[in-house]
């Protein structure tokens, strides 16, 4: 009875890579859309990094820009110019427009690539590589805003004409800045919980407890960001959402695991090469990014 209770766990486990390999058409579909809106969104990352190449990556936004500007005149026929930036909002109108237009070219793009390529029963290369450019973009922005709250550059304490003010010459987002500036202790924590997320999605085998922490992380700094009517609403929800997006293929077993108390088998994490070597050149060189990336937060 044990010899056959093993037999049969062990074709279940030989057998799961190829089920994994059937995508229905729902998830093609939806990984189609999601790899290209969020190729579009982060778009140069990470070509942008490479030396000499800024004019090149310049004529891409200047395309965009005037696409955008299109868009607000002829197709939504705004009577208010929206190039007009007097702060360092990332929720203007022209910032809308662009998510408009990063979202039609990601639906017209998912419609030509799935009567293209409706025969591929499967994306997991393309998939890996989409995990790949989400999990340094995450890591450097998680990184970037945990060190400015570690050494206190994002909430410094509250200054004398702070202090000074009433309570009902406050903004929301002045409240704050105000609050988090005056826990020492608080911005350092949420700055370092941040920071660690940031560092554990550098490690590819540490990939869902660095979104899971990420996504924590994000969803608190979304609700804040909504709440006390910050201006980064639309970027901090996209950084939520990759991290959501890192959480999705363990959703099943994490849900067996936590809610259910089944025993799972361990992820199936193939290798985006055959040649080992460059298996472990392409670990190095995220490694190295993430250590040059902290070294310079």
């Amino acid at each position: 009875m044990q010899a056959r209770l093993q037999e049969e766990i062990q074709l279940q486990t030989e057998q799961q890579p190829e089920q994994e390999t059937q995508w229905n058409l729902g998830k093609r579909i939806a990984f189609r859309f999601a790899f290209a809106y969020f190729v579009l969104y982060n778009f140069p990352f990470p070509l942008d990094l490479i030396p000499y190449t800024g004019y090149i990556w310049g004529w891409y936004e200047e395309m965009y820009h005037r696409l955008v500007i299109w868009v607000a005149g002829h197709i939504l026929h705004l009577s208010y110019p929206i190039t007009v930036f007097t702060s360092g909002s990332g929720d203007t109108t022209y910032n809308w427009v662009l998510t408009l237009c990063f979202l039609t070219v990601a639906v017209a793009a998912t419609i030509v690539w799935s009567v293209l390529d409706r025969k591929r029963p499967h994306y997991q290369t393309l998939h890996q590589w989409l995990r790949i450019g989400i999990r340094l973009v995450l890591a450097s922005a998680l990184i970037s805003y945990g060190m400015n709250k570690v050494i206190k550059l994002q909430f410094p304490a509250p200054f004398l004409s702070r202090l000074m003010g009433t309570y009902g010459e406050s903004t929301p987002m002045s409240l704050l800045w105000t609050f988090m500036g005056a826990s020492k202790t608080y911005t350092i924590f949420a700055g370092a919980v941040e920071t660690i997320g940031g560092l554990l999605l550098l490690v590819p085998r540490l990939t869902l407890l660095g979104a899971l922490v990420s996504m924590a992380a994000m969803g608190n700094i979304f609700v804040l960001n909504m709440s006390y009517d910050v201006p980064v609403k639309l970027y901090s929800f996209h950084l939520l959402i990759m991290s959501v997006l890192l959480v999705i293929p363990d959703l099943k077993r994490m849900a067996s695991l936590f809610l259910f108390n089944r025993r799972v088998e361990p992820a199936q994490s193939r290798p985006l090469f055959q040649r080992r070597w460059l298996n472990y050149g392409l670990l190095g060189v995220q490694l190295l990014y993430g250590a040059w990336f902290f070294g310079t937060a």
